[in-house]
């Protein structure tokens, strides 16, 4: 009898756990889509809940909740908190690279996102030592052939023009918007943004 209670009580506590599991789900869909709307501060609410049951449940070492580290820290980067952003990205980048590697996409996007908010402190050598990180993952994992690695190419190149390096940063928006051209149709917005960088910076070379 013993048995089949603690039995029983094991059940409930599993099911009561993949209840509240499936409530953080919820939380950060709805955060993702309030993101999309760009309601920051709505966005938070959501994913910090999200997080609260997944650290709770999981344990801050789980994967599933540096997605919420990293969901918090984007919010927080749009709203221009981007010290508050990079602790958020921290936690998420000793979790990911211990438990998934150095070598792996997501913690690749990490780097990336924490180079983007570098960038956003106008922290242009800082921000190139992670988009280097993320585009030799990205190139190594994924192939030089696809549109994070061009993402990477082209966040290179804006911080190498932010930093005066013309012909540098012409080059990686040149791999950036040929890749964009491959894998994504005519009239993409990735197309267009790329294509004026590359416009700007050609006149400017001929101009020297």
């Amino acid at each position: 009898e013993d048995k089949e209670k603690m039995e029983q009580k094991d059940s409930t506590a599993t099911a009561i756990e993949s209840a509240d599991l499936d409530s953080a789900i919820k939380y950060n869909s709805s955060g993702n889509k309030l993101y999309k709307q760009e309601k920051y501060d709505h966005a938070l609410v959501e994913y910090r809940r999200a997080l609260v049951i997944r650290e709770s449940i999981l344990g801050k070492n789980h994967t599933d909740t540096t997605c919420c580290y990293h969901n918090i820290g984007r919010a927080l980067d749009d709203k221009g908190q981007y010290n508050e952003a990079l602790d958020y990205y921290n936690k998420a980048l000793s979790i990911r690279e211990s438990v998934l590697g150095e070598n792996h996409t997501d913690t690749a996007q990490t780097y990336n996102n924490i180079g983007e908010t570098l960038h956003n402190k106008k922290q242009y050598d800082e921000a190139l030592v992670y988009h280097n990180k993320a585009l030799a993952i990205r190139e190594s994992v994924l192939g030089k052939n696809h549109t994070l690695t061009a993402d990477s190419y082209y966040n290179m190149g804006l911080a190498l023009k932010k930093k005066g390096q013309s012909d540098d940063a012409l080059e990686f928006h040149k791999k950036a918007l040929a890749i964009y051209q491959s894998l994504l149709g005519k009239h993409h917005p990735e197309i267009e943004r790329s294509q004026k960088l590359v416009n700007e910076l050609s006149k400017k070379k001929k101009k020297l």
